[in-house]
C-alpha cells in the first residue's frame, strides 16, 4: 500500500460513530451489504482526517455504490439515493430529513444528535438532470444541516466533485476527500474468486490449477505502464470481471496457464481483448447442435460479430440484424426463435443491461463504425474502457466523426483519477480538423492522433464534454444544447469564425487549483452566440475570458467576461506576452508531479502564434532556462517559480508588470524570433 493511500477498515473507523437512524424513504435507507464483498484500496487526495464532510470520488464503474452500500451495512446509517429521488432541491433536504427522522424540525433534531452520519450517493446523476440553481441550493441545505451537527459522506464522480469541493471551499468548510483507487494484490484475487463462485458456483477456486490459470491472466494483463499505472488497470472491477467470466467459461485451467504465460509481452488492450474475444469464440460453440439441427454450418452462425448485433439490439434498441439471407424462410423463422434463447442467456448482459462496463466497451469499440450513437456516448460516459480497446493500441491517426469523438472524449474523461491530466487539441490545418487526445498519469504520457469529420462542411458539433478541450477552427463551432444548462469548462478554449452555444444558461465548471472555474476561453471572429443567462456561482473577473467579434459587443451578463487585451509593454510584441501569459495558465503539476508542465500541442493551440513562430519562441524560453521539454510537454522550470505570475487579469494576483524585470530579457528574445 502507497503513503497515500488507506484501506477499507480504516476508512469504516474514520466514519464510524452515531448512525443517523429513522424510519427511511424510498430513496434513503439502510443498505444490506453486498452477497459478496472485497475491500479496494482508497487514495488520499485532500484534507485533514477529522472533517465532518467527507467527499468519495471514483471513475465510472469502479464500484463507487457497492462501497456505499457496504458502508451502510456496516455503520448502519442510511445511503440517500439520489438517482432515486426525482427532486433534488433545497426542499427537498428538509422533506426527506423531516420523512427520515419523523420530526416537525429536523436541523433542531440533528443538533440533538452525537455527529450523526448522512451518506448521499449519485450526485452525478442528481447534477445532470437538475438545473444549476436548483443544485446550488441543494448543496447550501447540505451544508445548513452539516452546520447543526450532521456529517456527511458525499459520494461522485471526480468532476463532480471537483466543482463541489470548491464551492464548499468558498463556503468556508475544507472537507476530506478520498477516493476508491483499485483492487491491490490480494484483493484482485479474492474479487475474481468470487465472481467466478458466483457465475460458476460448480467452479472449485481453491484447486492449484485454478489459481494458476488466474494468476497467469491476472500477470498478462500487468503491462507495465508506469509506477502504479499497470496496478490501477488490472485492479479495475470491469476488467477483473472478465477475467472471472473467462475462467468460468473454460475449465481446462492448465489450458489458461500456458496460453496466458505466452502473453507477458503483450499490450494489455491486446490481453484483455483477447479474454473477450475467447468468450464470444465459447458462446458460438454452444449454438453448434442448434445449426446441426437447421443444417446449418457451426462456424457460419452466432458468430462474435452476430452476437455483436444482437446485444446492440436487444441492450441499445440497435437494428435487428439480418441474418441467412438466402435460407429458407421456415428455417429463418426457426433460427431466430431458437437464438432467443441464448441472446437472453449472454453472459455480457444482465437481464436489460450489459453484466459488465468492458463488456459494453468492447462490444462499442468493436461496432464503433455503425454503432447507435445513443450507444457509443453513453458507453463513453460509463467507463474509461471504451477509450483504451478503441485507443489503446492506435499507431496512426484514426478517423472520428463527431459521435465518435464525443464518446472517446467521454471515456477518456471518465476513466481519468484526480491525479489525471487529460486533454483534447483540435486545430484547423489545411482545411482539415486535427486533433488529439492527451493523457498524463504517474509518470507516463500518452498522444492518439485523429482526423475529424464533420457531418456539416466548415461546422463542427461538440456534442460532448465541453472540459479539457481546445479547438481551434477557420469553420463554425456548434455547441447543441441537452437540458437547460450547458456546462462550459473547466479548461476550454474555443475559437471559430462563428461560435454557437445553445441552451438558456451557461454553467461554467471547476476545478481545485484554488482559483475557481478554469481557463474557459470563447473566441468568435464573425458571429458569437452564447446563453443568455450565467447560473450562478458567477466566475471571477479575468477567468473566463470571451472575444466577440470585431466591432460588436457583449451583452449582459458576458460583458464582465470580455477579454482584457494584454497590457502593452515598450518594446516587447503582445503575441510574445499572450504566448508567455498562456504558459502561466495552463502549467499545472495535475497528474505528472514534480514541475508544472502542459501539453505542447495544448500550448501551441492557445496562444495564436503559427507554428514556427511558436517553435521559435519556445526555443527562446528554453534557452533562458525557463522552461524544458521532455516528450509532448513543456515544463515549467522550478528555478523561475519565483517569477512566476498570474496570465489573467485577476484583482490582487500578481501580474507580468510586477516581475517584468525577470522577464523582459526572454520576451525581447521571443519577439525578435516572431518578427523574424
Amino acid at each position: 500500500m502507497q503513503a497515500n493511500e488507506v484501506d477499507f477498515d480504516w476508512l469504516v473507523g474514520r466514519l464510524s460513530g452515531t448512525p443517523l437512524a429513522g424510519r427511511g424513504t424510498p430513496a434513503l435507507s439502510v443498505r444490506t451489504t453486498e452477497e459478496f464483498f472485497v475491500p479496494p484500496q482508497f487514495a488520499i487526495m485532500e484534507g485533514s482526517r477529522s472533517a465532518p464532510i467527507v467527499l468519495l470520488s471514483a471513475r465510472g464503474a469502479a464500484g463507487k455504490t457497492t462501497v456505499a452500500n457496504e458502508l451502510s451495512g456496516r455503520l448502519q446509517t442510511p445511503v440517500w439515493r439520489l438517482q432515486n429521488d426525482s427532486g433534488v432541491s433545497r426542499s427537498s433536504v428538509h422533506s426527506t430529513l423531516v420523512q427520515h427522522l419523523n420530526v416537525v424540525d429536523p436541523l433542531s433534531h440533528l443538533a440533538e444528535l452525537d455527529s450523526p452520519l448522512l451518506i448521499v450517493d449519485s450526485l452525478d446523476e442528481a447534477r445532470s438532470r437538475v438545473s444549476a440553481t436548483s443544485w446550488s441550493e441543494f448543496v447550501e441545505a447540505l451544508l445548513e444541516a452539516c452546520n447543526h451537527g450532521l456529517r456527511l459522506l458525499l459520494m461522485g464522480r471526480v468532476r463532480t466533485l471537483e466543482d463541489l469541493w470548491m464551492s464548499l471551499i468558498d463556503g468556508g468548510t475544507s472537507p476530506d476527500w478520498y477516493e476508491v483507487s483499485h483492487f491491490g494484490g490480494s484483493a484482485r484475487a479474492a474479487y475474481v474468486d468470487a465472481r467466478t463462485k458466483a457465475r460458476g458456483p460448480r467452479t472449485d477456486t481453491s484447486t492449484p490449477a485454478y489459481r494458476h490459470a488466474r494468476n497467469a491472466i491476472l500477470q498478462a494483463l500487468r503491462v507495465p505502464m508506469g509506477e502504479n499505472a499497470e496496478d490501477r488497470f488490472v485492479g479495475y472491477p470491469p476488467v477483473l470481471d472478465a477475467v472471472a467470466q473467462r475462467l468460468v467459461d473454460s475449465p481446462n485451467f492448465m489450458a489458461i496457464s500456458n496460453e496466458f504465460a505466452s502473453l507477458q509481452s503483450t499490450s494489455r488492450t491486446a490481453v484483455l481483448k483477447r479474454i473477450i474475444e475467447e468468450l464470444l469464440v465459447r458462446e458460438q460453440t454452444k449454438m453448434a447442435p442448434t445449426a446441426h439441427d437447421l443444417q446449418l454450418d457451426p462456424a457460419a452462425v452466432y458468430t462474435p460479430k452476430e452476437q455483436a448485433a444482437w446485444l446492440l439490439h436487444d441492450l441499445e434498441l440497435g437494428p435487428e440484424p439480418i441474418l441467412l439471407s438466402g435460407q429458407d424462410p421456415a428455417r429463418r423463422v426457426d433460427y431466430y426463435e431458437r437464438v432467443k434463447t441464448f441472446r437472453e442467456d449472454h453472459p455480457f448482459r444482465n437481464e436489460r443491461e450489459w453484466a459488465s462496463p468492458v463488456f459494453q466497451a468492447y462490444i462499442v469499440a468493436e461496432e464503433f463504425d455503425s454503432v447507435p450513437p445513443a450507444a457509443a456516448l453513453k458507453a463513453g460516459g460509463t467507463s474509461g474502457l471504451l477509450f483504451e480497446l478503441v485507443c489503446g493500441d492506435a499507431t496512426e491517426d484514426m478517423l472520428l466523426d463527431e459521435i465518435q469523438f464525443a464518446a472517446l472524449h467521454s471515456s477518456l474523461l471518465a476513466g481519468q483519477w484526480q491525479s489525471a491530466d487529460a486533454s483534447v487539441a483540435i486545430i484547423s490545418d489545411e482545411q482539415r480538423l486535427d486533433g488529439e487526445f492527451q493523457l498524463s498519469l504517474d509518470g507516463t504520457t500518452r498522444r492518439i492522433s485523429f482526423l475529424l469529420i464533420t457531418e456539416k462542411e466548415a461546422e463542427l458539433r461538440l456534442p460532448g464534454p465541453l472540459t479539457n478541450l481546445s479547438v481551434d477552427t477557420d469553420g463554425a463551432i456548434r455547441v447543441p444544447a441537452v437540458g437547460e444548462d450547458t456546462t462550459l469548462g473547466p479548461d476550454l478554449h474555443l475559437h471559430g469564425t462563428s461560435v454557437q452555444i445553445e441552451g438558456n444558461r451557461a454553467v461554467f465548471g471547476r476545478r481545485d487549483d484554488g482559483q475557481g472555474v478554469a481557463d474557459v476561453e470563447i473566441q468568435a471572429d464573425s458571429v458569437l452566440i452564447l446563453p443568455p443567462i450565467i447560473a450562478p456561482p458567477l466566475p471571477k473577473k479575468g477567468l473566463v475570458e470571451v472575444t466577440p467579434p470585431p466591432g460588436s459587443q457583449l451583452s449582459f451578463p458576458w460583458t464582465e467576461y470580455e477579454e482584457q487585451a494584454p497590457p502593452a509593454v515598450d518594446g516587447i510584441d503582445e503575441r510574445a506576452v499572450r504566448m508567455l501569459n498562456k504558459l502561466m495558465n495552463l502549467t499545472r503539476s495535475h497528474g505528472h508531479g514534480g514541475d508544472r508542465a502542459v501539453f505542447i500541442k495544448k500550448l501551441e493551440g492557445r496562444q495564436g502564434l503559427a507554428t514556427p513562430q511558436f517553435r521559435a519562441a519556445l526555443t527562446c524560453l528554453i534557452r533562458h532556462g525557463a522552461v524544458y521539454t521532455k516528450g509532448e510537454m513543456v515544463f515549467f522550470s522550478g528555478d523561475w517559480e519565483p517569477h512566476r505570475y498570474s496570465g489573467k487579469s485577476v484583482p490582487g494576483q500578481r501580474s507580468l508588470l510586477d516581475v517584468m524585470k525577470e522577464w523582459r530579457p526572454a520576451l525581447e528574445e521571443m519577439t525578435r524570433a516572431i518578427r523574424a
